[in-house]
């Protein structure tokens, strides 16, 4: 049977070594960051497989709902923008789990990836022509939930992912003013893409 040792006797207070000063933030350990530059790979890779499942599923309900139109067996700039997503993911990832930089640089670039992530959700919704008449209604984007997704797997200190969280979260009005700057959206003023 084990016995209790009382290393020492308890603190009444927390040592002031263990607080911390305000002003200056704190160092994230080395091993939790390579963590999270693997976990930012799986993510990259995972939107890979996402873009393409994405893409080849728009196709094939395409075809399923436009059975008198053979439009959907052409490529699009939809699919252009697939295609350079899943490169830039896959090449993320292979830069994750071969580079020798600093764990932290490697998030840094992967908060750039969030951000051009973000824009290309952005234009996939925008991109493409209207059917004549197609109400234009309020909806969600899905930057939100890649943005849920990175702030919960890639360590960022506060300050920095509001920033890039503020960006990335633009990307989709931008996408908006890109689209009627080319003539394919009219949503009235410029304030309805906020």
């Amino acid at each position: 049977m084990a016995h209790d040792k009382l290393i020492g006797p308890p603190l009444s207070s927390t040592p002031s070594s263990l607080l911390q000063s305000k002003g200056r933030g704190r160092h994230i350990p080395d091993d939790l960051l390579r963590e999270a530059s693997l976990r930012l790979g799986i993510l990259s890779l995972l939107g890979a497989v996402l873009w393409t499942v994405g893409t080849i599923a728009g196709h094939i309900a395409a075809d399923v709902l436009l059975r008198s139109n053979a439009k959907w067996t052409t490529f699009e700039s939809t699919d252009v923008i697939a295609v350079v997503m899943v490169i830039l993911s896959l090449a993320l990832f292979a830069y994750t789990r071969r580079s020798r930089r600093e764990p932290a640089v490697i998030l840094d670039i992967g908060l750039v990836y969030l951000i051009v992530s973000s824009l290309a959700l952005g234009m996939l919704w925008h991109v493409g022509d209207l059917p004549h008449g197609y109400p234009l209604t309020t909806q969600i984007s899905w930057v939100g939930a890649l943005l849920l997704m990175f702030a919960a797997i890639v360590p960022t200190p506060p300050l920095k992912m509001l920033v890039v969280g503020l960006l990335a979260a633009s990307m989709n009005p931008i996408a908006m003013l890109i689209a009627r700057a080319r003539g394919t959206w009219d949503f009235g003023s410029q304030i309805g893409a906020l």
